[in-house]
């Protein structure tokens, strides 16, 4: 079992990556290449909401207050960026507090389907770097 710290430092380490990519995927943002169906684009406006998903997932387990977000169509990596900041705020207030103890706390996340805050955490960090490398692929970076 990883502790909260080490799935915060996971989590951050895919957030950073996250960035890096969407830099280096500027000059290809709306091209779907090496035959991948999503573009950059496509590929951040999904991992950026969901990355707000997983800490909403958190808040709930932590009974705190899930943040409100809509998911926009992300024009340009500028725009990615600047939501991705956004959604970094959102994950880091979620997750911050989370301590060891915390990890068993469970919450509903679709209908019938409850998850807790551990298996969150690291699906939050998986999540992150399954599109890295979805978006290098797709950009060719």
């Amino acid at each position: 079992m990883a502790s909260a710290d080490e799935l915060r430092k996971a989590i951050a380490a895919q957030q950073a990556a996250l960035e890096a990519t969407i830099k280096a995927a500027a000059g290809k943002w709306n091209e779907a290449g090496n035959g991948e169906e999503w573009p950059p684009a496509r590929v951040a406006q999904h991992v950026i909401g969901g990355h707000v998903r997983y800490a909403n997932h958190v808040s709930k387990a932590m009974l705190g207050k899930p943040a409100e977000w809509e998911n926009k169509e992300l024009a340009s990596a500028d725009e990615a960026l600047a939501r991705l900041a956004e959604a970094n705020v959102i994950a880091d207030k979620a997750f911050r507090y989370v301590e060891d103890r915390d990890l068993t706390k469970s919450a509903e996340v679709a209908p019938g389907n409850n998850r807790n805050v551990e298996a969150t955490l690291a699906e939050a960090a998986s999540h992150l770097a399954e599109h890295v490398d979805h978006m290098k692929k797709t950009a060719g970076v």
